[in-house]
């Protein structure tokens, strides 16, 4: 079977619709393509940054394609998303996918670099791109320039105050320099993280970065340079080549039932965060959010979500239960997404 290359040539630098109507016809032929990392992977990460809330934050997927990502992320909780891309194959392709089963979710036909139209303009919590940037920018030729301040001039017009662009990228050198001329042209509208990924489902050697950037009305006067960019990319790379300084973690979402409608869940989350064998003394569990749901007869359960070492999954749901004994009936894993991400600590900031 010819390759992707093979057909339709580098898809590096394309961004018409002829070229990617095409490549989903001919290569992707209906099964869906995930660049650089799965939705698993990218949840973990991305809930530290843009909790699921009511209402749920509004997220555009740029360049969607044929992704399940928008689809994932809804079973998740992020409900509430416009998912574009400018192959009108690959949206009909989504739109039959999504059936009536996502009334909150929509897919469109959409060119990022056009002027947008006023129902996108300063709507969206966050606009996720996986793969875009990388696959529109080339080079760093002016050319290239030009398009790369096209599409983040859009980006900010899309974006609320204070929300976030959170762009999936290999980090090449070319990359990085379209990104450090952007920040440096526009100091008071972005500021800048750099986390390394980590993806479980990709056998590539080569390690996606998410580059994510605040939209923000301070000047921030710690901008990054090339140099010290580059030297944490290239030493993040090497460090994912040689499979060091790893965690299995996985991102739980726990289901726990008390024996009587009287149960102050709250209080009793309160108990769980402050618990010190929760935050290193035995176990380390990063506590993300809690909702009440109505289970019936008044009764409410508690849903918590958190991140946790894989290994200690099942003992941590049990320890719960043994110490909440007299007020717990159970302690159930309601949902649960296998990632393998840095330690919070190697997340780079600038």
């Amino acid at each position: 079977m010819a390759s992707a290359q093979e057909l339709l040539g580098d898809p590096a630098g394309h961004s018409d619709a002829a070229y990617w109507d095409e490549w989903f016809d001919k290569v992707s032929s209906g099964t869906a393509f995930e660049w650089y990392c799965s939705t698993s992977d990218l949840l973990p990460v991305l809930s530290t940054l843009l909790p699921t809330s009511t209402p749920p934050p509004f997220i555009l997927h740029a360049g969607t394609g044929n992704s399940s990502a928008p689809l994932e992320m809804s079973d998740f909780g992020y409900t509430h998303s416009c998912a574009c891309d400018i192959s009108p194959v690959a949206i009909s392709e989504m739109n039959t996918k999504k059936g009536e089963a996502y009334p909150d979710l929509t897919f469109e036909v959409l060119d990022i670099l056009q002027p947008l139209s006023q129902n996108h303009v300063n709507q969206y919590d966050c606009v996720i791109d996986k793969g875009l940037f990388d696959a529109m920018m080339s080079d760093s030729s002016s050319e290239t320039m030009s398009k790369a301040v096209r599409l983040f001039k859009n980006v900010e017009s899309m974006l609320k105050d204070g929300s976030i662009y959170f762009c999936v990228s290999l980090a090449e050198e070319h990359i990085v320099k379209l990104f450090i001329h952007i920040l440096t042209s526009n100091p008071s509208t972005w500021s800048l993280s750099l986390l390394p990924l980590t993806p479980t489902s990709s056998t590539s050697s080569l390690r996606p970065f998410a580059f994510v950037l605040k939209k923000t009305s301070t000047i921030d006067i710690s901008e990054p340079t090339f140099e010290s960019l580059n030297s944490l990319i290239t030493s993040s790379r090497e460090e994912y080549s040689k499979n060091k300084v790893k965690k299995h973690r996985h991102l739980i979402t726990l289901d726990v039932k008390p024996y009587e409608s009287e149960t102050d869940l709250n209080q009793l989350f309160s108990r769980l965060k402050s618990n010190p064998n929760f935050n290193g003394e035995k176990y380390t569990v990063i506590w993300k959010e809690n909702e009440l749901i109505e289970i019936g007869f008044g009764i409410m359960k508690l849903r918590i979500k958190c991140i946790l070492d894989s290994d200690y999954i099942d003992e941590i749901v049990e320890y719960i239960a043994e110490i909440e004994e007299d007020e717990v009936q159970s302690v159930d894993v309601y949902w649960e997404e296998s990632a393998q991400i840095a330690e919070i600590s190697d997340f780079i900031t600038h």
